[in-house]
């Protein structure tokens, strides 16, 4: 009895730690990944829910850019525009190293990005140039 009350106490414990990312990271890796594949498939849908996420997180600027995406014809535009919103959020980037994400930079392109750890996938350049960039420090 005592060991069960004590795995359930770590296992509180462990979940009052965890980390919560705010509401715009998921839908901006899923774009990130998405791009990587090269493919524009559910980009609109992402475009719209990181917007909306951007703007709920109080990250205006961000979700105005974010919101240029959801006009994007090609995955060129898409490629430049999320550049735009990454390029924005880099400060926050920085300040907030989270669990099991990682901030790379492309030097082709001179652009940074946030991805799940890993092998590094390359947002604006995809099978062209997948593996194309550098982990950085977040501090």
């Amino acid at each position: 009895m005592k060991l069960l009350i004590l795995s359930i106490l770590t296992l509180f414990s462990t979940l009052a730690r965890a980390e919560t990312r705010p509401a715009f990271v998921t839908p901006y890796l899923e774009i990130q990944t998405i791009l990587a594949k090269d493919s524009t498939e559910g980009l609109p849908a992402q475009t719209q829910a990181l917007t909306s996420a951007l703007k709920k997180s109080r990250q205006e600027k961000a979700a105005k850019a974010a919101s240029m995406m959801e006009g994007s014809k090609s995955i060129a535009e898409y490629r430049d525009r999320f550049q735009k919103v990454s390029e924005i959020l880099l400060p926050w980037m920085k300040k907030h190293k989270m669990k099991g994400l990682i901030l790379a930079y492309c030097p082709m392109k001179k652009a940074h990005w946030l991805q799940a750890k890993g092998d590094l996938r390359n947002p604006y350049y995809g099978a062209e140039m997948l593996e194309c960039g550098v982990e950085e420090e977040q501090k």
